[in-house]
């Protein structure tokens, strides 16, 4: 994270003459892109158990950098930035009523199966051709 945060001061600040932040010039703005979940380094609870046996999930460490990345994003002036980490999720919702009559909104975040290359789930790393840009 201190070279995202490093790269951003470069780019708004020193290489434009100024430490300061777009605040104080509306006119730069930067935006990073965050990381995408390859299955192979990062697993959602809603895709079931492990997809092999030793299996390391990093999505802890990515949802941070994610989160790190947004905040780093509107301190300099973008709140809308390329959202990779959407690239092969599918994410919804169900609603249900529960025992009390509450209603309960739940949500699912999986992955795209159909978006990875490979055929095994622990090395899916990379998305498949018409996904890719």
């Amino acid at each position: 994270m201190s070279d995202f945060q490093d790269f951003a001061r470069t780019v708004m600040g020193k290489s434009f003459g100024s430490q300061n932040n777009s605040s104080q010039d509306p006119g730069k703005t930067l935006a990073i892109a965050t990381l995408m979940y390859p299955p192979q380094v990062a697993w959602f609870m809603d895709n079931g158990a492990y997809p092999s046996e030793g299996y390391v999930n990093n999505k802890e460490k990515i949802d941070w950098i994610n989160d790190e990345l947004h905040r780093l994003n509107a301190y300099y002036g973008s709140p809308i930035y390329p959202g990779l980490h959407s690239f092969g999720v599918r994410k919804s919702s169900k609603t249900r009523i529960d025992r009390y009559g509450n209603l309960r909104t739940t949500v699912v975040k999986k992955h795209r199966w159909e978006h990875w290359m490979g055929n095994e789930r622990a090395t899916m790393l990379h998305l498949i051709n018409e996904r890719r840009f």
